[in-house]
């Protein structure tokens, strides 16, 4: 069964906000539930969940019931406490619920009055989508994404950073607002979430939006030059755990031992251009560039110390690198990271432009995709042997490519899969053959998996084979997403795919989320679920994640 749902936000009145005020915390005192007391249930209006609170005299485990909108939400502990905290998640937006709390195991009194709670409708100002899907064929859970407006900022501040979170049918079970926006997220062992945030910091929450655990860089702690964003809100919290870092972006990963590996930047003079590389006057240029680099980062979460750090000059001579984009980098002032070295016209170039870094553990190795060079590079993680260089999979890198294969370009969020095969978004900037590069083709994104063979256990020495591919449509027609986008393996073989910043879109038509089931022959796949965010070129998905189950955290101490 096919299933289409079109999702709008609600621009929310001032009257109705403070009605959802009004009913978004209830109390009941000593006569509720058998056994509980002082129970309350409290829904924010920047998270969709409700924080049931309920104190005992004795220990006991604990019920929740939430009923409304035609359907029902349940949670509880059975762990015997006096004191209790349960986040209820996968609610509606904009409905009014009855709630029932109760001790486990006991019957509701017929005399007793549920508490009534509304939900906040979806926050204002986000763009519709709308999704078609076939729930019989899809991987199980929830998909949660984020958001991003990319567009100019305006005169007053506003909340930028948005997550959410549909079941199979596209229903919205959950969203999360929050100040600055948010990039690469992620479900944490403990059922938390831990995202990546306006390039600069990262933190943990639990599904109420409670901040568990922040982390930032020098530039934005408390004191930092960068402490504030334009509008005078502080970046992070005043209990962020500092690393010796400029920037924190695009990933953030928890790596098995418990350290955190990220990507930073920093920012270096390179001599030894024999001419200028971008559009310089030659009688004024000095044979310099100011390059932004990245860097790979490792760091004890709880100290913040750093553990290892690789940079990318030590990998790449940008003198003598043949890449296509070279040494220039991207003209926009207001993206990262040419914001935060202060780039106005000629300035620091961003150079290599990391957007992602993964832990291989069938090669000790961390995986660190760069997309202004086309790379993706394996640098050996620990040993006698730590930082070496693998290999560089790309068209100017280490590895020969098989027959019928195509070397991915400007490509974001390589996935290892068991095997070690590297599923990732190939987005196909400035393809050989495409009109991007001067040829007849139409430029296309693609998801690819693909096998790097190692000559230690293959004849045929390094090389790369092609064993899948699925090549973005939009409406039967070619799609290109320029920047940004997601390939994920799910837990039923399927693949989540996420164009994310499509050009050449429809009329309205900014991104769009799949989930194919691949075909056997290894060439494209049959769509099962389709979300397509309808708001203008200005809004971005950067990534999405399939999630088993929302509030595994719960309860939370």
């Amino acid at each position: 069964m096919t299933r289409t749902r079109a999702l709008t936000s609600t621009l929310a009145s001032a009257a109705a906000l403070a009605a959802v005020a009004l009913l978004a915390s209830c109390t009941s005192p000593a006569e509720g539930s058998e056994g509980l007391r002082d129970v309350s249930v409290v829904v924010g209006d920047d998270t969709l969940a409700a924080e049931v609170r309920a104190g005992s005299d004795t220990d006991v485990g604990i019920e929740v019931v939430a009923r409304g909108g035609g359907h029902e939400v349940r949670a509880g502990s059975t762990e015997p406490a006096t004191d209790h905290r349960l986040v209820l998640v996968g609610l509606h937006p904009d409905t009014e619920y009855e709630v029932e709390v109760g001790a486990a195991g006991d019957e509701p009194r017929d005399d007793e009055e549920p508490l009534l709670v509304r939900t906040p409708p979806l926050p204002e100002g986000l763009p519709p989508f709308t999704v078609t899907s076939d729930p019989t064929r899809m991987a199980p859970g929830v998909t949660l994404f984020n958001l991003i407006d990319v567009g100019p900022p305006g005169e007053e501040p506003r909340d930028e950073g948005t997550l959410v979170a549909v079941d199979a049918t596209g229903e919205v079970v959950w969203f999360h607002r929050a100040p600055h926006p948010i990039g690469d997220v992620r479900q944490l062992e403990n059922g938390n979430l831990l995202y990546e945030y306006n390039d600069t910091a990262a933190r943990e929450i639990d599904w109420s939006g409670q901040v568990v655990r922040e982390w930032t860089g020098r530039l934005v702690a408390a004191g930092g030059p960068l402490e504030e964003d334009a509008f005078g809100r502080p970046i992070v919290g005043d209990q962020a755990v500092v690393v010796d870092v400029d920037s924190m972006h695009h990933e953030h990963t928890v790596l098995p031992d418990g350290d955190h590996a990220i990507l930073s930047t920093e920012l270096r003079t390179v001599p030894g251009f024999e001419g200028p590389r971008c559009g310089e006057d030659p009688a004024t240029f000095d044979g310099s560039y100011d390059l932004i680099g990245d860097q790979v980062v490792e760091f004890d979460p709880d100290s913040g110390d750093v553990v290892r750090r690789w940079s990318l000059f030590d990998y790449f001579d940008p003198v003598t690198d043949p890449s296509p984009a070279g040494v220039c980098g991207l003209p926009f002032a207001n993206v990262f990271p040419n914001w935060m070295y202060g780039r106005g016209g000629e300035g620091p170039r961003d150079w290599t432009h990391a957007n992602a870094v993964v832990l291989d553990e069938t090669r000790d190795a961390l995986l660190v995709s760069v997309r202004h060079l086309d790379s993706i590079l394996a640098i050996r993680r620990g040993g006698p042997d730590d930082g070496e260089l693998i290999w560089r999979l790309g068209p100017n890198g280490t590895l020969r490519l098989g027959e019928g294969a195509t070397w991915p370009r400007h490509q974001h969020a390589p996935e290892v899969q068991p095997d070690g095969t590297i599923l990732l978004y190939d987005n196909g900037n400035l393809r050989p053959g495409t009109t991007q590069a001067g040829g007849p083709e139409p430029s296309q994104s693609r998801a690819v998996l693909l096998r790097v063979h190692d000559e230690a256990t293959d004849p045929a020495g390094w090389w790369v084979e092609q064993l899948w591919e699925h090549r973005s449509v939009v409406d039967g027609q070619p799609a290109f997403a320029g920047f940004v986008g997601d390939a994920d393996r799910l837990s039923n073989g399927n693949v989540l795919i996420v164009d994310g910043a499509l050009a050449g879109r429809p009329e309205g038509l900014s991104a769009q989320i799949v989930e194919v089931v691949p075909a056997e022959d290894g060439q494209d796949g049959d769509p099962v679920f389709t979300l397509r965010v309808d708001g203008g070129p200005t809004w971005i998905v950067y990534r999405a994640e399939r999630l088993d189950a929302i509030g595994d955290a719960t309860p939370t101490p």
